[in-house]
């Protein structure tokens, strides 16, 4: 607020005599406000506030902080939801003087994934507090070859799931006799392959195919998919603006979460069931809001020769999950 000041000079003749005033000027009060901000490196790369990192990235992260003679530094404490911020030993804190400062906790893994969000309190000489916060998003991908045999053969029944199981973090199969027998495990399924008039199916839990297969015509009561307490909603897609090739030369984890955004342009997956064609590219999406690129290898066929019959065999998949 401006405040306008007059000098007056009153002499004793009794007379208001005009007087020379000073020029009015604006007197703007001592900024106290400390000013914080974040910088953010992952493998010395900056990261902008709610951007991506990847499990086991080196994260670095540097708070700037400012304030000024009326309100000197006094203290940092950075903070992380995270609790393997820091190696697990609690907080990073430490104290400051003068009135500027720049600091870097200890560079930290990232591990798990979803949101993880970094506090810096910054207190100054006047006692009163700032807090800025930073948030990065931690992205797990994992990537390998599957193999899933189909589940017509009692022998090789196995189905995808992208869960943590067991405390085993990443993708495993299972076949229907492990669902029945360990309780909880069906929530855990995302997908199976199989046959049917000839052509090859992915096929989520909730899908009419595995309801039929794996249910109606599965010859053992107590496997059978009709029993389980959660069939998982998975959806499929396939991908015609990625090539088999684009798809094999993405190895690092940029380039996998490059072709994911690619993917993901192209459409929502949104079939239960899909027929599968080599060297083709398809994106799922499971029931818990995780991506994944695929690539099919080679669904093949084997051949009984008592019988002089193809029977289903196995279908290899280069996946890449997305956690």
């Amino acid at each position: 607020m401006k405040k306008l000041f007059f000098a007056m000079m009153i002499v004793s003749s009794y007379f208001l005599l005009p007087s020379c005033s000073k020029p009015s000027s604006d007197a703007t009060p001592a900024n106290t406000d400390l000013v914080v901000s974040f910088t953010v490196t992952a493998n010395s790369v900056n990261v902008a506030n709610n951007g991506v990192v990847f499990v086991d990235d080196s994260i670095v992260v540097t708070v700037n902080c400012t304030g000024n003679a009326s309100n000197t530094l006094t203290n940092l404490k950075i903070t992380c939801t995270d609790l393997t911020f820091n190696l697990s030993s609690g907080p990073f804190e430490t104290a400051l003087t003068g009135t500027s400062a720049v600091k870097s906790a200890p560079r930290w893994g990232a591990q798990g994934d979803g949101p993880v969000t970094f506090t810096a309190t910054v207190t100054g000489s006047s006692g009163n507090p700032v807090v800025q916060t930073f948030t990065v998003n931690v992205m797990q991908i994992i990537s390998g070859l599957q193999t899933l045999g189909n589940q017509k053969e009692a022998a090789n029944n196995q189905l995808y799931s992208s869960t943590v199981i067991n405390s085993t973090v990443g993708t495993a199969t299972f076949g229907l006799s492990d669902v029945a027998a360990v309780p909880g495990l069906d929530t855990a399924i995302d997908f199976a392959y199989c046959t049917k008039t000839s052509l090859y199916y992915l096929v989520s839990p909730d899908d009419t195919i595995a309801t039929r297969i794996y249910g109606a015509e599965w010859p053992n009561a107590n496997e059978k998919i009709t029993n389980w307490s959660k069939r998982n909603k998975t959806r499929f897609i396939q991908i015609v603006n990625i090539t088999s090739q684009q798809f094999d030369k993405a190895v690092t984890n940029s380039e996998m979460l490059a072709l994911l955004n690619i993917a993901k342009a192209g459409g929502e997956p949104n079939l239960s069931s899909v027929s599968i064609v080599t060297t083709q590219i398809y994106l799922f999406k499971t029931e818990a809001g995780k991506y994944g690129l695929m690539k099919i290898i080679s669904p093949d066929q084997s051949w009984d020769p008592s019988t002089g019959t193809t029977l289903p065999g196995t279908v290899q998949l280069q996946i890449d999950y997305f956690n």
